[in-house]
């Protein structure tokens, strides 16, 4: 999901810096709802769960199961596969934010000073 994130955010081109017409005077309002959206949450997960206890069932969950592989027999092709998508990350971010140089910046500013 992290990844996901990461490439929508590097490869879109965002403005940068305060936008006036994006700015919202009512950020007070929007905190208190996130507060109080985030006490009814906690207050609901108290009261359904109370004071139970997950007890361990079988010998281990699938999810346990196959950490234990990837992190011991199969931890080299796992570290591979890793930075091959590190390196194609970079890659794609590299081909979709083909920045400009800076005389064509310089140019677009309105000349030079």
């Amino acid at each position: 999901m992290i990844v996901l994130f990461r490439c929508g955010i590097m490869i879109t081109r965002a403005p940068t810096g305060p936008k006036v017409e994006v700015d919202n005077p009512r950020k007070g309002f929007a905190a208190t709802a996130a507060v109080l959206t985030f006490a009814v949450m906690v207050f609901s997960s108290i009261s359904a769960f109370g004071g139970e206890t997950v007890s361990k069932v079988g010998t281990g969950t699938a999810t346990e199961l196959i950490g234990n592989q990837l992190m011991s027999r199969f931890v080299l092709p796992f570290e591979v596969v890793s930075f091959v998508l590190l390196a194609a990350l970079i890659g794609g971010i590299t081909l979709a934010r083909a920045d400009e140089s800076p005389a064509d910046e310089e140019d677009d500013e309105g000349g030079t000073a």
